[in-house]
């Protein structure tokens, strides 16, 4: 049995990702053999008697291995043992030609890309076999959850998108929807949203641009100080832009919520320039007025029924509400704010009321605790050299000698922003110096070095990837490709594979909006620095950006007043994106528009890839001239019965449809899988539903030769009420009694057709 210092060893190998200590802890020999006392799997530890291939077949494989990451991530971290036979615990090998990329880009769906998984292959055997070693980082400030669903595991879901993972002991446990949550809230976890990290009463804490946070003592240690100063209101925080400013704020205003030293937090950020998803004006958390900034202090403290005051009034309710309160404001970016109104508020909170502020110059002047920000120390920079190195998946970096990562760090000038992007340009070891020379060789400091780096990534940009960056140069918030494609005037595809290369690039970060029920995306902040700096330079070709943008949020492209208003409000996340985006394909499907009712589907199943409603309507698209396509209706007939209710008349149709179309398929297995999904369709079914299920199911038995099963599926409707349906059954009965030699039936039968006839 491990015993207290073996388990803190291996979690500080862990931490540092050293998989050789974390190897010689675990085995001897070669082949190697566990050591004694390890024979067991842990709250640490995993084994797996081999890692799956590539192939698409292994996906659910690879799904189960996500989750095992995931819930070691939230843990504490971990490793995971390929070629352990978890049975009797002793070698077994595994041969899967893959590497660390490899691995990571199996997991990145379902996980996400904040992380990465070191892989190494140890104990190569003479046969191709060898001994995998994945090391699991431990998370950051927060928990994470699945980004995808995985794929159906005996006919269920392992995990949906949302959904947490934790170690528990050897298990890995799953936990969904309220227990999720349970679980966030038990862990002091941020149960976070795309706009706040921390959004709860009485604290809303904007989201970090950073998962982990490279401790910087000294600095560190000065901000707490500045929000425990009796003698202070405002800790200022000054320095050259890509020094670390906000995130060192961050930091701090989140150490205070952990600590309790504040019972209202409120996050306002000065950006200057910002669209979200309702159009050209800003919703997200901007400090654009005075006003908006008394608005989200009556928000944060529970006092909403007064933003409708006229300003004088608003004001002196603020000050009375959080007079005598322990208040902090959070002002990020206040170099950008030009309403003097803002500085005298700060300059004369009311006691005992703080503020903590970013800025590249001093701004407020009052009762100021001042925190200087410059560059990193030399070890700070190499931390943060490797932990941007960990995840982005240089491993390359990574494995550099201290020396080494020494002067890549001062090539960099020590500055945060830049070794970021030296991290995300390297693409291999020889490019390391060339990109240092580069660096060494601009005689640039501070903000020319930052404007130097830019110049480097803009030059190496394709066309589209700069119209792609421009874009994203003005959204506040991650959103979504179509509005991304939108203001770039490109097809979503070529967006699609653009934001692809300049995410691999590290330039773009895409994230899982729960809302919009698709990947959003957002520029870094060097990049996006720069980016619109560019763009300003063209006054004429911002003024388009924007004009497209507004045509795509207020969706001028719909013709129809009805169907504009509805894509408008899904475009701006004020509806469900796949219902909505459904109906609107369908209407134009209706209206013989069939470019645009296509497009429509396809958006409506890349917002949700679970929208039964979206597959079926977009196989009858398929269905159907003049769009036929019997491979592609099939395909999504298939995806639709995937995620089909479990019960009702929307399954019921579902089942009887895939079935009809299989029916017809020409597929060697057609008929017995029509047969199987009619059979389940008609229970679900009654009335004029039910008379189509019987006739197409009957159909399929007399195809297969079932002549008596066929019978007794259809003889039901010669007691049906509508005379059609009664018409259409007795040829096909007639038929079948014939064949089954039964003659008085066919007697009997063809009395019916003529009383029928008189009848009429």
């Amino acid at each position: 049995m491990p015993n207290g210092d073996f388990l803190e060893i291996l979690r500080a190998s862990i931490r540092d990702r050293d998989s050789q200590a974390i190897v010689r802890m675990f085995f001897e020999g070669n082949p190697p053999s566990l050591k004694s006392g390890l024979f067991r799997e842990d709250e640490y530890w995993d084994f797996k008697a081999g890692c799956p291939s590539m192939r698409r077949e292994n996906d659910l494989a690879w799904a189960e291995i996500a989750a095992v990451v995931l819930a070691f991530h939230n843990a504490g971290g971990g490793v995971i043992f390929f070629g352990i036979d978890d049975v009797r615990y002793s070698f077994c090998g595994t041969a899967t030609p893959i590497d660390a990329k490899q691995f990571n880009s199996k997991i990145r769906r379902y996980v996400g890309d904040t992380f990465w998984v070191a892989f190494n292959r140890e104990f190569l055997q003479a046969g191709g076999l060898y001994l995998g070693v994945a090391v699991v980082p431990p998370h950051g400030i927060a928990l994470k959850r699945f980004q995808a669903a995985s794929p159906l595991k005996e006919g269920k879901l392992y995990f949906d998108a949302g959904d947490l993972a934790l170690r528990s002991g050897d298990e890995t446990r799953i936990f969904r929807g309220e227990d999720a949550v349970r679980v966030l809230r038990d862990r002091k976890s941020p149960i976070s949203n795309s706009r706040f990290l921390i959004d709860e009463p009485g604290y809303r804490i904007s989201r970090p641009d950073y998962d982990e946070f490279v401790d910087r003592p000294r600095i560190c240690d000065t901000v707490l100080s500045g929000l425990r100063d009796p003698r202070s209101y405002v800790t200022s925080l000054t320095g050259i832009g890509g020094a670390g400013k906000t995130a060192l704020a961050s930091w701090g205003v989140l150490e205070a919520y952990r600590l309790g030293m504040f019972d209202f937090i409120v996050s306002v950020s000065a950006k200057d320039r910002e669209l979200s998803a309702s159009g050209i004006e800003a919703i997200g958390p901007s400090l654009t007025s005075f006003e908006s900034l008394l608005d989200e202090i009556l928000d944060v403290t529970g006092f909403s029924e007064y933003k409708t005051s006229d300003e004088r009034e608003k004001q002196a309710r603020v000050r009375e509400i959080i007079g005598g309160e322990r208040c902090l404001l959070f002002v990020d970016n206040l170099e950008t704010v030009d309403d003097t109104r803002i500085l005298q508020f700060l300059e004369t909170l009311p006691e005992p009321v703080k503020a903590i502020t970013t800025s590249r110059r001093a701004r407020v002047r009052h009762s100021v605790y001042p925190v200087d920000v410059g560059v990193f120390e030399a070890n700070e920079a190499v931390k943060f050299l490797v932990a941007q190195a960990e995840r982005r998946g240089k491993q390359f970096l990574f494995d550099l000698p201290k020396e080494r990562k020494a002067e890549i760090v001062e090539a960099c000038s020590f500055l945060p922003l830049v070794i970021e992007w030296f991290v995300g340009r390297v693409r291999n070891t020889g490019e390391v110096g060339t990109f240092e020379d580069a660096l060494r060789g601009s005689s640039k400091t501070g903000e020319e070095l930052l404007e130097f780096c830019f110049r480097r990534i803009n030059d190496a940009l394709s066309p589209a990837a700069k119209r792609v960056l421009k874009v994203l140069s003005i959204f506040e918030k991650p959103e979504p490709i179509d509005a991304i494609a939108g203001g770039a005037q490109l097809p979503v595809e070529i967006a699609d594979d653009t934001l692809e290369e300049l995410r691999e690039s590290a330039l773009v970060e895409s994230a899982h909006e729960p809302k919009l029920r698709t990947l959003t995306y957002s520029i870094l902040p060097l990049t996006k620095k720069f980016a619109y700096a560019e763009l300003v330079k063209e006054v004429q070709e911002e003024v388009e950006i924007r004009k497209r943008l507004n045509r795509y949020f207020q969706a001028t492209d719909i013709a129809d007043p009805n169907q504009r208003q509805l894509v408008s409000e899904t475009r701006a996340g004020r509806r469900d994106p796949g219902d909505e985006l459904v109906k609107v394909a369908v209407s134009l499907r209706q209206a013989g528009k069939f470019d645009e009712a296509e497009r429509y589907f396809q958006d409506a199943i890349r917002r949700d890839p679970k929208s039964w409603r979206a597959f079926r309507e977009t196989a009858e698209f398929y269905r159907h001239p003049p769009n036929l396509n019997m491979g592609e209706a099939l395909r999504f007939y298939e995806q639709a019965y995937t995620w089909a209710p479990k019960k009702g008349r929307d399954r019921g149709l579902i089942l009887r449809e895939y079935g009809i179309l299989l029916r017809d398929s020409g597929l060697p297995d057609g008929l017995t899988r029509a047969r199987d999904l009619l059979e389940d369709a008609l229970k679900e079914f009654k009335g004029r539903d039910e008379a189509i299920c019987r006739h197409a199911l009957g159909d399929v038995y007399m195809r297969l030769s079932a002549h008596r099963r066929a019978v007794v599926v259809l003889e039901p409707l010669l007691e049906h009420p509508d005379p059609v349906t009664r018409q259409k059954t007795y040829p096909l009965l007639e038929q079948l009694y014939q064949r089954l030699g039964e003659n008085v039936k066919v007697v009997e039968l063809r009395d019916r057709i003529a009383k029928d006839e008189a009848a009429r």
